[in-house]
């Protein structure tokens, strides 16, 4: 996250509802400001970084840049949460579960009753309905405001 602050309450509501019990953030050059409310949370840890986005760490099998999210993605779980469950989301991405499932336990009971240790998402933006739209109140969830998906 870098100074997430709309983001971060929702963020958090989301997650939570959902039974993550501990999050760990990488701030990515954040403002003072919106480190202290990350390090104010009970059950947030925080990691703090100077690296960007577009900072190279090495190569993928293809030979092209790992770039520092698949680098995050890659190296904290194996090396701070070997054998845990970790979701990886950017602060403006909310996993929403498949009904009936209503928490995250019970979507990871499936997958280990299947033997299937990783699984995949995929992306669904959302917009509010017309472009002009786009500078809504921010008191606004990011639910009620973006209404409408691709």
């Amino acid at each position: 996250m870098r100074d997430e602050t709309y983001f971060l309450p929702f963020f958090l509501q989301h997650y939570r509802k959902l039974g993550i019990e501990h999050f760990l953030i990488y701030a990515d050059r954040c403002s003072e400001s919106f480190l202290a409310s990350l390090l104010r949370e009970p059950d947030v840890a925080v990691m703090i970084g100077n690296a960007s986005y577009g900072d190279n760490f090495g190569s993928q099998p293809s030979g092209r840049p790992k770039r520092l999210t698949q680098f995050l993605k890659e190296t904290i779980p194996d090396s701070y949460l070997p054998d845990r469950w970790v979701l990886t989301v950017d602060a403006d991405e909310f996993l929403i579960l498949p009904p009936p499932l209503q928490h995250i336990g019970e979507l990871i009971q499936i997958l280990e009753s299947r033997k299937q240790y990783f699984s995949f998402a995929p992306m669904v933006d959302f917009y509010p309905a017309k472009l002009s739209d786009r500078n809504y109140d921010l008191s606004l969830s990011p639910f009620a405001a973006n209404r409408f998906f691709d």
